[in-house]
């Protein structure tokens, strides 16, 4: 396991907040970005002396500990997290934009305890990608935010989780730690965007999006398609899946909380989850990672809500047949066209960069740096090869 939280790097570091823009240029080549005014950023709520998370059962807000709510049935329980000693105030009134009829949130989850191995990202670092990320979907689109924190038992007590915690709150994001529970701290980090019904903030009728940590908008019309309220479930990269025969990508599904619970069988956490689909007929795949997909991809064609071609393999891949349904039948399903990823390989997209997915390659100083052309620009922007 490697441990990936440096406090030095990543607990401490003041990180600059994404400006307000009066004028952008559509995109950007050179890092050193002239002729843009920019306003100060907005000032931020001074009233964090006494950080506290709410109390689940509606009693006293001032807890010691934060919490974890968990779904059984129609009951909620509440499961006290071993993060000792943190007191921390999450946001009022999270910020989030009247553009859009509904609200929107957008859910990630990160391990903090160690990194993954596979796809070459072990020295990835996603601890500072999600502080990062989660700035630009509250100050650029105006969505609020939700991070679920995984971490191992061992790290408990640490301080420095402690200290990072309380850097995503103060930041206006909804923060939850969950100990891993048996599960490995990166799985469970995987499949815990899913449960954002488990979140006493989110309404119902409130829409949630799935996003990765490493998922940084470039272009806020990505979100375009929420304006219309009449969908009940978006498909944003839907193309990929026509075009690779793979599972519905986890970037970016959307439909309102109320659904979530509906689809999941209001399953309280991953592992409750995963029981439920143990006997079904899923793909032989062994690797786990892609479970969510699977998972998720299967429930999502089962309700008819959305579909795919026939002779698409993502049916084999999550034991189905074919509904027979086209895309005209399921108009209740938004199916997105046109909005794969920019990375420091695709650097330029036609119609411009709308999100960049981190890379293998991305160290923190690249990181920081897609991270301030998309704030300066707010749209389209990105980051040749040669000056990365």
């Amino acid at each position: 396991m490697v441990l990936i939280h440096n406090p030095k790097d990543f607990s401490s570091e003041e990180i600059p907040k994404s400006p307000k823009i009066t004028e952008t240029r559509a995109m950007i080549e050179d890092p050193e970005v002239q002729d843009l005014t920019i306003e100060d950023p907005q000032k931020e709520d001074p009233q964090f002396e006494n950080y506290r998370v709410d109390d689940r059962e509606g009693k006293d807000p001032h807890v010691e500990n934060i919490t974890v709510e968990d779904i059984q049935g129609n009951e909620l329980k509440v499961e006290e997290s071993k993060v000792e000693g943190l007191k921390v105030k999450k946001p009022d009134n999270p910020s989030n934009s009247s553009q859009f009829p509904l609200r929107l949130w957008m859910s990630t989850s990160v391990c903090w305890s160690e990194n993954t191995d596979l796809h070459g990202k072990s020295g990835y670092p996603y601890l500072l990608a999600v502080k990062l990320s989660s700035k630009l979907w509250r100050d650029q689109a105006g969505v609020s935010m939700v991070i679920q924190v995984i971490y191992n038992s061992k790290d408990a007590t640490n301080e420095t989780l402690k200290s990072y915690i309380t850097d995503l709150i103060n930041d206006g994001n909804v923060v939850y730690a969950i100990e891993s529970n048996g599960s490995t701290c990166t799985m469970r980090a995987q499949m815990q965007r899913m449960f954002p019904y488990t979140i006493k903030e989110i309404d119902d009728n409130d829409i949630v999006i799935t996003t990765d940590v490493d998922a940084f908008l470039l272009d806020p019309k990505l979100l375009d398609p929420f304006h219309d309220p009449q969908f009940k479930i978006w498909l944003l990269l839907y193309s990929e899946t026509l075009t690779n025969g793979t599972t519905f990508s986890m970037s970016f599904v959307g439909m309102r909380k109320a659904l979530w619970r509906e689809l999941l069988k209001s399953s309280a956490n991953p592992t409750e989850l995963l029981e439920k689909f143990r006997e079904t007929p899923l793909s032989n795949s062994t690797e786990a990672w892609y479970e969510d997909q699977r998972i998720l991809s299967r429930v999502i064609l089962e309700s008819k809500i959305c579909t795919a071609p026939a002779n698409n393999s993502i049916w084999t891949q999550v034991g189905l047949p074919p509904s027979g349904l086209t895309e005209a039948e399921t108009n209740e399903c938004y199916y997105g066209y046109g909005l794969e990823y920019c990375n420091i390989f695709r650097p330029h997209m036609t119609g411009g960069c709308k999100w960049w997915h981190g890379n293998a390659k991305d160290d923190p100083s690249r990181v920081r740096q897609i991270y301030e052309n998309s704030s300066i620009t707010g749209i389209s922007g990105y980051v040749k090869n040669e000056t990365i």
